[in-house]
């Protein structure tokens, strides 16, 4: 019958099993405390990436947007400063401190090539892209869902 029975610690020793066992609980603990920690972290992370990525993509799109609704504006008006201007400048296109006909002209083409420049941010979204928030079709594709269904 004696083998039977397992000796407990008594007294300092007993102190020192009940430490240990604490000392365990609490790493186990503070080990799932800060797992919540950096998940809330990287959520955040996550969302502060993305709203940037969204707020760059809005404001670039909408740039070329407005150019591109006004290019005849910017014509006409670009136009109109670039003859005003290359009179003023003595028939020269810059000056040493005065560069505003390159200015209208490149207002101009950006104005012309707005809406392919608004359908290549679209589709190549560079913001998101740079900020690593992007996922390639093929993560998002359902193809691994069609394969189970062709297999009832």
């Amino acid at each position: 019958m004696k083998n039977n029975i397992y000796q407990f610690p008594q007294g300092a020793e007993r102190q020192v099993v009940k430490k240990s066992i604490n000392t365990v609980k609490r790493k186990r603990k503070l080990g799932k405390v800060g797992r919540a920690i950096m998940t809330g972290i990287r959520w955040l992370w996550f969302a502060l990436r993305i709203t940037l990525a969204n707020m760059m993509h809005i404001a670039t799109v909408t740039f070329f947007a407005f150019l591109h609704a006004f290019k005849g504006f910017i014509f006409v008006i670009g136009g109109l400063g670039c003859i005003i201007m290359y009179y003023h400048l003595d028939k020269h296109f810059t000056a040493h401190d005065n560069y505003t006909i390159p200015f209208f002209v490149t207002l101009w083409v950006m104005a012309c090539a707005g809406e392919a420049i608004t359908s290549m941010l679209h589709y190549a979204m560079p913001f998101h892209r740079l900020l690593a928030v992007w996922v390639r079709e093929e993560e998002n594709s359902d193809s691994h869902y069609q394969g189970a269904a062709n297999d009832e």
